[in-house]
C-alpha cells in the first residue's frame, strides 16, 4: 500500500497522488471499506467514469453515516452500478487484486487501482507514560480524540467542548474566559 509506482493506496496515498488519476475513465477500481472514506473514494472515481467494486466486511455500506448522507451514498452506488460485496473480508493485498473471503468462498477481485479504506483504531501511543506522570504529579488527565477511540469528527468537537466545560468546572478558566465560551447544545 502506498508504494512508489504501486496501484494500491490508502486515502492519504490517494490524496497525495491525485495527479496520477487524471485518465480514470473505464478503469476498474476496487475499494475495501464502505464507511465514509471508502464511499467518498467510490464517489470520486465513479463521477469520473471509473467502474467500481466495493468490498465491506459488514452487511451494509455507510453504517457510520447520518441517514441523509447514507441515502445519498446508497443512491450513488445504484446510479453508478457499483459492484458490491458485503459480508466480505479482505484476506490479502496483491499488486493488481484483492484476495477476499465471504461465507461461501475465497476469491480475487482484480483492479487497475485498489484503495484500502478500513476503519480507524484508537492510537494510544505514549498515553500510558503521560498518565503515570500525571498520577505522580496530581495532574488531571482527560483522554479525548482518537487516543480514546476513533470515530466521527462531530465526536471530537463535542469532546473539545467537554474539555472546556471541565476546565470551567475546575475554575481554571476564570470568570472572564468562561463567559466568552458560547453555550452549545447538541
Amino acid at each position: 500500500i502506498d508504494t512508489a509506482d504501486g496501484k494500491v493506496f490508502s486515502i492519504t496515498g490517494m490524496i497525495d497522488n491525485l495527479a496520477k488519476f487524471t485518465d480514470i475513465e473505464g478503469k476498474r477500481i476496487a475499494v475495501v471499506g464502505a464507511g465514509a472514506v471508502g464511499l467518498d473514494v467510490i464517489e470520486y472515481f465513479t463521477a469520473r467514469g471509473a467502474q467500481a467494486v466495493l468490498i465491506e466486511m459488514q452487511d451494509a455500506a455507510g453504517r457510520d453515516l447520518d441517514i441523509i448522507t447514507k441515502n445519498a451514498m446508497l443512491t450513488m452506488l445504484d446510479e453508478h452500478q457499483v459492484e458490491q460485496h458485503m459480508n466480505t473480508q479482505l484476506m490479502a493485498v496483491a499488486a493488481d487484486h484483492f484476495r477476499v473471503k465471504n461465507t461461501q468462498q475465497t476469491f480475487d477481485i482484480p483492479f487497475d487501482y485498489g484503495f484500502v479504506c478500513l476503519g480507524m483504531r484508537a492510537n494510544r501511543t505514549g498515553l500510558d507514560e503521560i498518565e503515570r506522570w500525571a498520577n505522580a504529579n496530581n495532574v488531571k488527565i482527560m483522554n479525548i480524540g482518537d487516543s480514546l477511540m476513533a470515530r466521527r469528527i462531530i465526536d471530537g468537537i463535542r469532546e473539545g467542548r467537554n474539555v472546556l466545560d471541565t476546565l470551567e468546572d475546575m475554575g481554571a478558566l476564570g470568570s472572564r474566559e468562561a463567559q466568552r465560551i458560547p453555550f452549545l447544545t447538541y
